[in-house]
């Protein structure tokens, strides 16, 4: 089909599901050409669409050579392309929502990112000295260290991460098959990230104990004032 007889096929037409070409037809968009020219952020606005139909939609697109006007700038598409590699981000290190959303906003979503941007972190708007307090506090339950320069993230906690990733892209996924060789592959990285999430565990216990015993030593400390 050429380019020009594409733009002018009609929404009706495309291969999407009917109810996803009701919202479009419900909004005045009939033609391909029509659905180009819209933004993807005012797709996201669009009564009823849902995540589901701008997916379908963007599904669609990419499988015919066209995308979403400004598509690759949104922050969600971002997040979803890095699930899609296997990539650990930072709501799956165990970041409260209020914490990760922000920094998403500002497209910092991996623990690398967060260190390489750890400097600007008290520029970000809505990151105040408590969400800062918040963030510090959650990585140093993962024994992550923070200083003023950026993270001293650990060595287990990077092999952690890489050994997630390494199961993300190993998952069967629909319409393929995995080999013996590479199930086998994926039960040691579990076993291993078993076993290194015991020990993260045990350090977020010791933390915990030593945070008891400064408190204690200030309590006593401002009993003999």
């Amino acid at each position: 089909m050429k380019e020009q007889e594409f733009l002018q096929t009609l929404i009706k037409e495309l291969d999407i599901s009917n109810y996803t070409k009701g919202r479009l037809l419900n909004h005045g968009i009939e033609t391909v050409e029509d659905l180009l020219k819209i933004d993807y952020e005012d797709l996201t606005k669009l009564r009823q669409l849902g995540k589901k139909g701008l997916k379908e939609i963007s599904t669609f697109l990419h499988q015919m050579g066209y995308k979403i006007k400004n598509e690759e700038s949104d922050k969600e598409v971002k997040r979803e392309q890095l699930k899609e590699e296997g990539k650990v981000l930072l709501e799956d290190l165990g970041l409260k929502r209020e914490l990760y959303s922000i920094l998403y906003r500002e497209g910092i979503f991996t623990l690398q990112e967060l260190n390489n941007h750890w400097k600007e972190i008290p520029e970000i708007k809505g990151y105040g000295p408590r969400r800062q307090i918040q963030l510090s506090e959650q990585l140093s339950f993962l024994g992550i260290k923070v200083t003023e320069e950026g993270l001293q993230i650990p060595e287990e906690v990077t092999q952690t991460i890489d050994n997630q990733e390494e199961i993300n892209k190993l998952v069967e996924k629909p319409g393929e098959k995995q080999t013996q060789e590479e199930r086998d592959k994926l039960l040691a990285l579990q076993q291993s990230l078993l076993a290194e999430k015991q020990q993260l565990q045990l350090r977020e216990q010791e933390i915990d104990k030593e945070l008891a015993n400064i408190r204690g030593e200030l309590f006593e400390t401002r009993k003999r004032k």
